[in-house]
């Protein structure tokens, strides 16, 4: 069959153009302007990464976009390596490197992220909350890294030879996550999860302020929340822990930071909690709750009180003088990462 200079064949070039013109039919008419398209692909391809259409080509197009905003497919196409590579001159807000430390913990971060990524590589990055997932993280102990994030204390725990199960909801966050996963070499021990913990199962979103140096920042706001000014949305599946947990596995220690949702997640872990009684490591943050999800802090130490949990602050707890958090009034501003547990299960932690 003739094919044209490409090297597309005459019938695969009409089936291209066709294509074409209906999504700029679909453009120019105004229909669902958000919604990216096979031609966004297609201009993607060809402009950014230098590729021209080829007939194989046409039903990718169709996978990369459906179902997916215009800023969804770019979120996933423009970190590739590919697309990196074809404009090395121009400074990329996806640019991403690899910092390794002195104990061989190798982690891919992304240079904007003032928040996380560069905190990891100074040593600043909640030291404590590392030094309690040490103490209690090692072989044979299930834990579970509940906002992931790039998954530094994923890889922490997975390096003493525990078996992590990590879950992170922003897609970028989790293509970082599972590179680190593989570049520490700890695909045995981890399992991870592009899921939004919640208290049910559905289809939520998750929301990152636009043009964020902080990629920790992200979070699931309660369901029917209107996005805030300044910020951008990406649908993500929700999903309860006690469901992607089998029943034959026992939980004993939670990382969890996921900035005010924190009450929603155990409310849809309420078997891991009962049973399990797994230590928690926790960031407690009224502002976050408050102002992402409508809860009190004293709503979730509450929460955690009735099923036999205590707190303490976690660096104090190190230090083997705790400070205890008690009963928390309404309306009271706390920032502090603390470890919660039930002294009937796990006995004293400090010291």
């Amino acid at each position: 069959m003739p094919a044209d200079g490409a090297g597309m064949t005459v019938s695969a070039a009409g089936a291209a153009l066709d294509m074409l013109v209906q999504d700029l039919v679909e453009v120019v008419e105004g229909r669902d302007p958000d919604a990216a398209r096979p031609l966004d692909a297609l201009l993607f391809d060809r402009l950014v990464l230098g590729r021209d259409p080829r007939p194989e080509s046409l039903e990718a197009y169709r996978e990369r976009t459906s179902g997916r905003t215009r800023r969804e497919f770019l979120l996933e196409a423009l970190p590739s390596t590919e697309a990196q590579n074809a404009y090395p001159h121009v400074p990329c807000v996806f640019r991403e490197l690899m910092w390794e430390r002195e104990d061989g913990l190798r982690m891919f971060f992304n240079l904007r992220d003032l928040g996380v990524g560069l905190q990891i590589c100074q040593g600043t990055f909640d030291p404590e909350v590392e030094a309690v997932l040490t103490r209690l993280a090692g072989p044979g102990v299930r834990c579970l890294d509940i906002g992931a994030n790039l998954g530094f204390y994923t890889v922490v725990m997975g390096r003493l030879g525990a078996r992590v199960d990590a879950f992170e909801a922003f897609p970028y966050n989790h293509r970082l996550l599972s590179r680190n996963v593989a570049e520490n070499a700890l695909g045995e021990l981890v399992r991870t999860h592009e899921v939004a913990c919640a208290s049910a199962p559905g289809i939520g979103e998750v929301l990152i302020e636009e043009q964020s140096i902080n990629l920790g920042s992200t979070f699931v706001p309660a369901p029917g929340t209107a996005t805030p000014p300044g910020h951008v949305a990406q649908r993500v599946e929700l999903a309860r822990v006690d469901d992607l947990i089998p029943s034959d596995e026992t939980v004993d220690l939670v990382k969890i930071d996921v900035e005010g949702a924190e009450l929603d997640v155990f409310r849809g872990m309420p078997r891991i909690l009962e049973r399990d009684r797994p230590i928690i490591v926790m960031e407690l943050n009224s502002r976050s709750l408050r102002e992402n999800r409508g809860v009190e802090a004293a709503e979730l130490m509450e929460h955690l009180r009735a099923h036999g949990y205590r707190a303490a602050e976690a660096a104090s707890l190190l230090a083997g003088d705790p400070v205890w958090v008690g009963d928390l009034p309404a309306g009271i501003e706390v920032f502090a990462n603390i470890v919660c547990w039930d002294e009937r299960h796990h006995g004293a932690l400090a010291g």
